[in-house]
C-alpha cells in the first residue's frame, strides 16, 4: 500500500455520476445550449478580436487573483495592449499575466494544430513551468519540478511528496481513458474539467502554481471539447468572484466518489441513467480524447477558438451584464459541486504555507 492511500484515501481516480440530482443534468444542457448560442453568433473580424481579448482579459485575471494578483481588469487590458507601465515593485504583477497568457495560447495553438490529444504528465509539468516563469519564488520551488517536500495549504495537506509522480502517471491515465457517450461529448467534458481540476489540487504536486496548472488544464479540457473561449475562461473568472468559497471547500473530499454538477439545461431525452459512472475499467465510461471522434469535435473548437464564433449573451439569458450572461450558468459549475454532500478530508496541521 502506497502512503497517499492511507492518507489521502479519497484520491482514487473515480467521478461516480450515479448521485447526480436530476436537475444537474438539466443545468448541463443548458450549459452546453448556452455555449452553442454564444459560438454561433456570427461576428466581424474586429468584433471577434475585441471580445476575445475581453474575456482573455478576465480568464487571466481571475486565475491570478486568486492567487492574490492585485491589477484591475483595465489594468491587465492596458498591460497587454503594452500600455501600462507598472513600478518596478508590481512588475511581478505584469509577468504572472504574461505568463498565463503564453499559456492560454500555447494550449489554443497546439489544438489548432494537433487537435485533442492526450494530456501526459510532461504538458503538466510544462504548464506549470510556464505559470511560475521569471516569477519570485521561494527556494525549495522549481517551476515545472514536483515538489520533494511536504506542503499544506490552509488546513490541508498535499499528497505525500514521495507518491506525487506516481499519482500524476495515475491522473494522466484516468483522464485519457475517460469516453463520452455519443452526443453527450461537451456535457460530460464539463464534469471531465472540473474533476480534472479538483484531483490536481488534491494531489497539490507542485510547491506553488498548482491552483493555476489545475486550472489551465480545465480551460484545455473546455477548448478540446469545442466550447468557445469566453466560456472556457469564465470559470476561472466564477472561482475568483467566489473565492472565499472556493477556498474553505476545495480541500473537502470524498473517499469513494466526486459529486458534481453543472450549469445549463439538460433535455429529459438526453440524460443520462443515473448509474452512468465515470471510471478506467467500467463498461460504460466516456471517448478518449484522441480518438477520431474527439478531434472532429476539436475541429469546432478551433473554428471558435480562431474568432469567427466569439460571440455575446444567448438569447432569454437572466443577468444583463455581458460577462455574467456569456457562460453565466456554466461558471455555477463548482460552487455546487461542494454543495452535494461531499464529506470532509481529514484536517492537518499547518506546518508550510
Amino acid at each position: 500500500m502506497r502512503t497517499y492511500e492511507k492518507t489521502h484515501p479519497w484520491i482514487k481516480f473515480l467521478l461516480d455520476l450515479r448521485e447526480l440530482e436530476h436537475s444537474t443534468w438539466l443545468l448541463l444542457g443548458e450549459a452546453v445550449s448556452k455555449t452553442e448560442h454564444i459560438a454561433g453568433v456570427p461576428l466581424d473580424p474586429d468584433a471577434a478580436k475585441t471580445l476575445h481579448a475581453v474575456y482573455l482579459a478576465k480568464g487571466v485575471l481571475a486565475t491570478t487573483a486568486i492567487e492574490g494578483n492585485t491589477l484591475t481588469e483595465d489594468e491587465v487590458r492596458d498591460h497587454l495592449e503594452g500600455r501600462l507601465k507598472l513600478p518596478p515593485s508590481r512588475q511581478y504583477l505584469g509577468q504572472e499575466i504574461d505568463n498565463i497568457v503564453e499559456a492560454c495560447n500555447r494550449i489554443g495553438q497546439e489544438i489548432i494544430r494537433d487537435g485533442s490529444g492526450p494530456i501526459s504528465v510532461q504538458d503538466i509539468l510544462e504548464y506549470n513551468k510556464l505559470v511560475l516563469r521569471e516569477l519570485p519564488l521561494q527556494e525549495d520551488v522549481m517551476p515545472g519540478e514536483l515538489r520533494r517536500h511536504s506542503i499544506v495549504v490552509g488546513r490541508y495537506r498535499g499528497a505525500p511528496a514521495e507518491d506525487c509522480e506516481f499519482l500524476l502517471n495515475k491522473f494522466c491515465e484516468w483522464l485519457n481513458s475517460l469516453e463520452f457517450p455519443k452526443g453527450l461529448e461537451q456535457s460530460y467534458s464539463i464534469l471531465a474539467a472540473i474533476a480534472a481540476h479538483l484531483y490536481l489540487v488534491w494531489i497539490h504536486p507542485f510547491g506553488d502554481g498548482n491552483g493555476r496548472t489545475a486550472r489551465l488544464i480545465e480551460f484545455r479540457f473546455l477548448l478540446q471539447a469545442g466550447f468557445p473561449t469566453p466560456a472556457a475562461h469564465l470559470l476561472s473568472n466564477f472561482y475568483n468572484l467566489n473565492s472565499s468559497l472556493w477556498r474553505r471547500q476545495w480541500p473537502h473530499g470524498s473517499a469513494d466518489r466526486v459529486s458534481l454538477s453543472a450549469a445549463g439545461r439538460f433535455s429529459d431525452t438526453c440524460g443520462p441513467p443515473p448509474e452512468q459512472l465515470l471510471q478506467p475499467d467500467s463498461n460504460r465510461v466516456l471517448p478518449s480524447i484522441g480518438h477520431s471522434q474527439q478531434i472532429r469535435r476539436s475541429d469546432v473548437g478551433v473554428h471558435r477558438l480562431c474568432g469567427s464564433g466569439l460571440g455575446g449573451p444567448a438569447s432569454g439569458s437572466t443577468p444583463s451584464d455581458p460577462e455574467a450572461t456569456v457562460g453565466y450558468n456554466l461558471a455555477k459549475l463548482r460552487l455546487r459541486t461542494f454543495r452535494q454532500g461531499i464529506a470532509h478530508a481529514p484536517s492537518t496541521t499547518q506546518t508550510r504555507s
